[in-house]
């Protein structure tokens, strides 16, 4: 009786050694990739390596998975942010405030993204912001130290650009 259950134990323990080693080169495989995507998009190996260490210490200090930094840090990049100057930063804080999931994270970075590669923060970006609750108007008065009504036209007009961007991702940082 002994006998059996002891092998039945290791044989137990030998299919969690196997599905564990399995999830860890399923876990290589994803490293290896995000690590080769960080090199093209740095157009460099070295600085590549140099963002995977930036995004790994960054995620020890975030509820998210390697995977979705990983993603939001090579989406702003692709936009042409640089991540690490606080901006993932301040995306995630705000996204962790509002307990927003990793889509509106998606959300947040893709309307930052669309605004900065246009150029111009208007109305529908504004809009993604402001439904994953972002007071951009509110932020936007506070960095400008112009109106909300002001603010609107101007935005309107397609005159708030990279710089009032920039002002408000330091806003967004602060609250």
């Amino acid at each position: 009786g002994s006998g059996l259950s002891a092998v039945v134990g290791v044989a137990g323990g030998l299919v969690r050694i196997r599905q564990g080693c399995i999830a860890s080169l399923r876990i290589g495989d994803r490293c290896e990739k995000r690590d080769q995507q960080l090199t093209h998009v740095f157009n460099s190996v070295e600085r590549g390596e140099e963002a995977s260490q930036w995004i790994q210490d960054f995620t020890a200090n975030t509820p998210l998975q390697l995977e979705q930094v990983s993603q939001a840090f090579i989406r702003l990049k692709n936009f042409g942010i640089d991540p690490t100057n606080g901006t993932l930063q301040a995306l995630v804080d705000q996204n962790e405030a509002m307990g927003g999931s990793f889509q509106d994270l998606e959300g947040l970075v893709n309307a930052l993204g669309q605004a900065w590669a246009k150029q111009k923060l208007q109305g529908e970006e504004i809009l993604q912001l402001i439904e994953r609750g972002v007071p951009v108007w509110e932020l936007l008065a506070e960095a400008t130290g112009k109106n909300v009504t002001e603010l609107q036209e101007m935005s309107s007009a397609g005159e708030l650009g990279r710089e009032t961007i920039a002002a408000l991702v330091q806003e967004i940082g602060k609250a």
